[in-house]
């Protein structure tokens, strides 16, 4: 019998392998397949991420949750890809004109 390291790597392999011929097929399947997944990724993480912040709010002063939140959502905001392009749209450098 094979040593448990080696026996997970080997695992974690076929998974991997699976996975990949799933997201590359082009069956009727894989695509259901590919949506179940993505939907229960997804409800694990907004689960996960509800959790955390309801205990996060267990925690500590609900104000102050609030409040990082707020800042936490302003910089997602601000930071987004359409709001830094119109900020540096007249910061690039600008080569030196040849005389």
């Amino acid at each position: 019998m094979l040593p448990e390291r080696p026996m997970q790597e080997l695992l974690w392999g076929l998974i991997a392998m699976v996975f990949g011929g799933l997201w590359i097929g082009r069956s009727h399947a894989a695509l259901m397949l590919r949506g179940i997944l993505m939907v229960s990724f997804t409800a694990i993480v907004v689960v996960a991420v509800a959790f955390g912040y309801w205990w996060i709010i267990r925690q500590t002063e609900l104000l102050l949750v609030l409040f990082l939140s707020a800042i936490g959502a302003l910089n997602i905001l601000f930071y987004s890809r359409w709001v830094r392009l119109k900020a540096l749209k007249d910061n690039m450098l600008k080569p030196p004109d040849p005389a």
